[in-house]
C-alpha cells in the first residue's frame, strides 16, 4: 500500500489525527490515537471507498453539467 492511499484511507475510516505515516508500510504507522488502530485491510477497503465514491462523485457531476469524456478532458487540458 502507498502512502497516500494509507492516509486516504486512515481519513476515510475518520481518523484525522493521531497518526503519522512513515513510507509505504502500514507496519511503520505511529499510532499516538487513543483509539485501536485500524487493521491494513481496513485502512485498504477504505481507501478504494474513497477512491469509489470521489470516481462516483466526478460522473455525477459530468453527468450533470451533461459534458462527453473528450469534452471534460478538453476542458483539463
Amino acid at each position: 500500500m502507498k502512502h497516500e492511499e494509507i492516509i486516504k484511507g486512515l481519513v476515510q475510516l475518520g481518523f484525522n489525527t493521531g497518526w503519522v505515516v512513515s513510507g509505504d508500510d502500514y507496519e511503520n504507522i505511529v499510532w499516538e490515537n487513543n483509539s485501536k488502530k485500524p487493521t491494513e485491510k481496513a485502512v485498504q477497503d477504505a481507501a478504494a471507498q474513497a477512491d469509489k465514491a470521489r470516481a462516483e462523485a466526478k460522473a455525477e457531476v459530468i453527468a450533470k453539467l451533461g459534458l462527453t469524456a473528450d469534452e471534460v478532458i478538453a476542458l483539463l487540458s
